[in-house]
């Protein structure tokens, strides 16, 4: 009975959502110290690693291999502090961020922009089209 009525509660879709969303804040870092946390939990297993790198590999590959995980820690570390001021000052402006379900991702500017090189402007040019990112271009 008591089993059936659990089960019946879970089973209820806003108890569902409220505990997903419960368990997925669990895998969101929101602070610094959580970002420094998780980046040092990366460098220790990355030094870990690269330590056997220089045993399994005597010589400068292995110490080539220790110095590519210390710096895949730096890049990862980098863009996690990156991405937690990115959300940051776009909550400060009151903008919407990837947390909330209505955003599109923003267009890149290069997209926005025409990209492309007419030949009439180059006075010398023999009237050759010309290439860009998109395709060529229409004269």
């Amino acid at each position: 009975m008591l089993a059936r009525e659990l089960l019946s509660y879970w089973l209820r879709a806003e108890t569902r959502r409220s505990v997903l969303a419960k368990l997925k804040r669990l895998f969101v870092i929101k602070t610094r110290f959580e970002a420094y946390l998780i980046i040092f939990a990366l460098a220790l297993g990355a030094m870990t690693r690269g330590a056997q790198y220089t045993l399994q590999y005597p010589g400068v590959g292995g110490y080539l291999l220790f110095a590519a995980t210390a710096g895949a820690v730096f890049l990862g570390g980098a863009k996690i502090l990156d991405a937690l001021r990115y959300e940051r000052e776009a909550r400060d402006a009151g903008e919407k961020t990837a947390d909330s379900p209505a955003v599109s991702p923003a267009e890149p500017k290069w997209m926005k922009e025409k990209v492309g090189v007419s030949v009439a402007s180059y006075p010398r040019s023999p009237g050759i089209r010309f290439c860009c990112p998109v395709g060529p271009t229409a004269l």
